[in-house]
């Protein structure tokens, strides 16, 4: 079974939860970190949900920014075979990798990094 975890500073990880179940067009079971906030304490809420995955499942952590806070907290357990942990969450990336369950979970990581990749674009005429 596969297992998500949106993490973020702020409320940010439960905004994105909604606008993804409102494109899905249903309730997903989806855990949020909204680190900093009055009803979180990070490494907690952290601890609890990762020690909270069976073995044999798989845990999709999703944090806002490399290197923050949030996602260092994460990356206390990437010894852990269970984990995967993307940076820089989108909707764009949540949708490729939640919504398609029937290709394999690493093909469907792959696949969300690259094509968010090619979609981070400047749009219009400005001189960068």
């Amino acid at each position: 079974m596969e297992h998500y975890i949106i993490a973020t500073h702020g409320n940010l990880a439960e905004e994105l939860k909604a606008s993804l179940c409102f494109i899905a067009g249903e309730a997903l079971p989806i855990a949020t970190v909204c680190a900093y906030t009055r009803d979180c304490d990070p490494e907690e809420r952290i601890a609890s949900l990762v020690q909270s995955c069976a073995k044999e499942d798989q845990l999709v952590v999703f944090a806002d920014m490399l290197g923050s806070s949030v996602c260092n907290e994460f990356m206390t357990y990437l010894d852990d075979p269970r984990l995967y942990l993307l940076t820089g969450v989108n909707i764009d990336m949540l949708c490729n990798v939640i919504l398609h369950t029937e290709t394999p979970l690493s093909t469907r990581i792959a696949h969300a990094l690259k094509s968010c990749k090619k979609r981070m674009l400047l749009l219009g005429e400005h001189d960068a």
